[in-house]
Parts: C-alpha cells; sequence; structure tokens
C-alpha cells in the first residue's frame, strides 16, 4: 500500500519506498557476493541427489537454512542450483529434507549454535 506524504520541496505528495534504504544497500551487497560465489560454484550441487544426472550450470543461490538477518550473507548454508532443481526444492520440502537440501523442521531461519 502507497501512502503519500507531503514532499518538503513542494506541495506534490511523494510516494513511500517500496524497499527502506538499509534493505537496499543490503540487496545489492547480496547480490554482489552471490554473483561473485556463484562463479566459484558453477555446477548445481543438486542435480546428481534429485535427478541423478550430471549437473548443470547453475544460476541459484538455494538458501539451505532461511535468508532472515545474516542468514542471507552465511554462504555456508548455501547451495549452487539450476533452475529446475531450485524449483523442485521448493515443491518438494519433504524430500528435500532427507537429501539435506533444506533445513529440518523447526529450524527454518535460525543459525545453528555453533559446537564447542
Amino acid at each position: 500500500m502507497i501512502i503519500p506524504t507531503p514532499n518538503r520541496r513542494s506541495n506534490r505528495m511523494k510516494a513511500i519506498a517500496k524497499i527502506s534504504k538499509t534493505q537496499s544497500v543490503r540487496m545489492r551487497h547480496y547480490s554482489l557476493l552471490k554473483r561473485s560465489w556463484i562463479k566459484q560454484h558453477p555446477r548445481c550441487e543438486a542435480c546428481w541427489p534429485i535427478h541423478h544426472r550430471l549437473p548443470r550450470a547453475a544460476r541459484d543461490v538455494h538458501h539451505t537454512l532461511g535468508r532472515i538477518g545474516d542468514l542471507l550473507f552465511l554462504t555456508q548454508f548455501w547451495k549452487a542450483v539450476c533452475r529446475e532443481c531450485h524449483n523442485w526444492i521448493g515443491a518438494n520440502p519433504a524430500k528435500a529434507r532427507q537429501l539435506k537440501l533444506l533445513a529440518p523442521k523447526g529450524q527454518w531461519n535460525t543459525i545453528p549454535k555453533s559446537k564447542p
């Protein structure tokens, strides 16, 4: 919902931004990190476990534990996947959990506690 706010420079109303400046900066940082990470991990990590085929070119980053807060940037919980496998993971969460491509129930969007 766009709520107009007064623009101080004129009498025209100005729409509220769809994304905050802080989130915009986070997303720019994520985009750069994702692009360089995909170059280092060019093949899909899910093609063999899901479809038993040779890995295709990875285009997406799958976040195995979620994307909230710092999980967005923690690359140790990322998987390089092709679009087909990424769609499969979303459509088959129970099987994806068995293949360790998705967090166990109750652990989504939670950072695991480090082992002592």
